[in-house]
């Protein structure tokens, strides 16, 4: 991997107008744990290119794994304002709402929690794993229990069987 890494940066290097090679170095990085390379890389990228959803989302993800939330939170508010042009950057808009609910829930920000991943479920309404967040935010809170089933219901029928969702069902049916 390190030569792939390698050649990665020199074609950074050579060809600093391909996009590509940045997101599939950052994506190299990551994987190898190479955190600070990353993080340099993407700060680059998203000066270079304000509109780079994709470094911004990255970003976001790598600063949850640093425990920054303050940082991740920054970094999937910029992906959700900024407006998709293409499928993949519908996905990853949709995606940095549910990633927002998660910083939120951990955060205890219970409201914020619940706006974000309610959001996701709008944007994508097969988003089984927003359906379950949000119906554990409920089951967790002890509140809108009826919601909260109705949520973890469509989550398992989107995932049958999943442990982790037939738990937050057990957990609304036993509030």
């Amino acid at each position: 991997i390190e030569g792939v890494i390698g050649w990665l940066e020199s074609v950074v290097a050579a060809v600093p107008d391909y996009k590509a090679s940045y997101r599939d170095l950052a994506t190299f990085y990551l994987r190898q744990e190479r955190f600070q390379d990353a993080r340099s890389l993407l700060d680059g990228v998203v000066v270079r290119w304000p509109e780079a959803t994709w470094a911004y989302f990255r970003l976001g993800g790598l600063y949850v794994h640093l425990d920054l939330p303050a940082q991740a939170i920054e970094s999937f508010r910029k992906v959700v304002v900024l407006e998709p042009v293409t499928d993949i950057e519908y996905a990853l808009f949709v995606e940095a709402h549910s990633a927002l609910g998660n910083v939120y829930y951990d955060q205890k920000n219970y409201d914020l929690a619940i706006e974000f991943f309610g959001k996701a479920i709008e944007l994508n309404p097969a988003d089984h794993s927003s359906m379950n967040n949000l119906a554990w935010v409920y089951a967790t809170q002890r509140t809108l229990v009826e919601d909260g089933i109705h949520f973890s219901r469509r989550s398992l029928q989107l995932r049958p069987n999943s442990p982790t969702y037939l738990d937050t069902l057990a957990k609304l049916y036993f509030i």
